[in-house]
């Protein structure tokens, strides 16, 4: 039996706007999770609309905690 309040799973990708982590974004959006992506970078150029791009350094963890304010269900590394 399933609990009745089903949360909505939510992936945060580390280093999501890389080739593996966009593509890995995309397929499980069309599985209907929700996706967060984390990066140093921003890129500018395919960007997904359903993705949460969220921009820091995680060498800075005082930067880190406030920008990282969401619940995830599930965490990917994919940062270099």
């Amino acid at each position: 039996m399933e609990p009745l309040h089903k949360e909505k799973k939510h992936l945060l990708i580390v280093g999501g706007t890389g080739f593996i982590g966009s593509h890995l974004a995309e397929y499980i959006i069309n599985k209907g999770w929700k996706v967060s992506s984390l990066s140093r970078k921003s890129k500018k150029n395919k960007l997904i609309k359903k993705v949460k791009y969220i921009y820091a350094n995680i060498s800075y963890s005082k930067n880190l905690k406030e920008k990282l304010n969401h619940k995830f269900t599930h965490v990917v590394n994919l940062c270099g």
